[in-house]
């Protein structure tokens, strides 16, 4: 049976000023879903996770994405 997946494996942010969306999808975080992310000023802290409609949940752990190369 093919594992599902939700999510699109990237995170973004809506600019209230000018109404538009930016999305990010590094490699490392395409492969899961963000289920949690914590927003510092040089950093965006990512918990990545994926499993079935079920509940069950397999953890990607955590990454650190910089704000100022845009890289983890």
């Amino acid at each position: 049976m093919p594992e599902r997946r939700g999510g699109i494996g990237g995170f973004g942010y809506f600019d209230m000023d000018r109404h538009t969306w930016t999305l990010h999808s590094p490699p490392e975080v395409s492969p899961w879903s963000v289920s949690a992310l914590l927003l510092n000023p040089n950093a965006v802290w990512l918990g990545l996770s994926r499993g079935s409609d079920e509940g069950f949940r397999e953890s990607g752990g955590i990454v650190r994405w910089d704000r100022k190369t845009e890289r983890v």
